[in-house]
């Protein structure tokens, strides 16, 4: 950021910016020190990646959460239907492997007999 934030003033860049131009963050010019660039990180940064695999579909001995009705280990009836049953980060966006999972899921649930409420 410190980098970035030395760039953005040099004569070659400075042109292609809005004079007083309105910045993303309000304290970004507050950037002049390594504190001042963690805390404009930890303020503003957003991950551009989609959050799947924290409670993966294996065996329970291999590291899974849940099982193949998608029942979490250690529990009778706790399901999890979303992105963190994903044992393996999908290429693309998630977004149609996640309607897949949540029709697959539907029946699973309404074909297991069980009350959801």
């Amino acid at each position: 950021m410190q980098a970035l934030e030395t760039l953005r003033h040099t004569k070659e860049l400075t042109p292609y910016f809005k004079p007083n131009g309105k910045r993303n963050h309000a304290d970004s010019f507050l950037i002049k020190d390594l504190e001042g660039a963690k805390k404009y990180i930890l303020d503003t940064a957003t991950s551009a990646y989609h959050s799947c695999g924290t409670a993966a579909m294996l065996p329970r001995e291999k590291g899974g959460v849940v099982d193949e009705k998608l029942i979490v280990y250690g529990t009778n009836n706790l399901r999890i239907v979303d992105a963190s049953i994903f044992p393996v980060i999908p290429r693309g966006n998630i977004q149609s492997t996640v309607y897949a999972v949540a029709e697959k899921a539907a029946d699973i649930i309404k074909g297991s007999g069980s009350s959801i409420l």
